[in-house]
């Protein structure tokens, strides 16, 4: 069996298994090194998040992104200046964010996946895998339903939000 970091796709080894090939997911140390930092640096964190081979964004405790590596400002169409310090529903486009009172202040924000998600693992440090959520998104200005596969980890006070898949629904 072989095993794979479930964040940065390393291979990590293999294991002694009577499924054979089959892949299992865990932790390679430097992933695991970041995650369990009492208190990242975001330079540590930014060059880590960065190497990642899946769209990631490093988001806060009120849902305002810090930053993300090269593939998710690519996925969302955007540079690091256009979403550093941008809450994350306006980072992704979502259609909602444009309705009066913003991202996280409209109707439709207590029932978004992508929030709840980054705000139940920022509360509890538990992670979450593969999360689907639907997401209106406005994509060449055209409202589009979208679904995302998400990940969530916390490390030190922030939130490394992973997008695994992005497609019209």
């Amino acid at each position: 069996m072989r095993k794979i970091c479930a964040w940065c796709g390393k291979d990590i080894g293999e294991i002694e298994s009577e499924q054979g090939g089959v892949i299992s997911h865990g932790m390679c140390d430097s992933c695991h090194d970041i995650f369990n930092l009492e208190r990242s640096t975001f330079q540590n964190l930014e060059d880590y998040v960065e190497q990642l081979d899946a769209p990631t964004l490093v988001v806060d405790e009120k849902g305002v992104v810090l930053g993300g590596n090269r593939k998710a400002r690519s996925a969302l169409g955007k540079s690091a200046e256009e979403i550093a310090g941008v809450l994350s529903g306006d980072v992704m486009s979502c259609a909602y964010a444009k309705l009066p009172g913003g991202c996280g202040e409209t109707m439709h924000c207590s029932g978004c996946t992508i929030r709840n998600s980054v705000n139940q693992t920022h509360r509890t440090g538990e992670p979450l895998e593969d999360v689907e959520a639907y997401q209106l998104l406005e994509v060449d200005g055209q409202a589009v339903r979208m679904l995302l596969r998400i990940s969530t980890r916390k490390s030190g006070d922030v939130i490394l939000l992973r997008i695994g898949e992005m497609r019209a629904a």
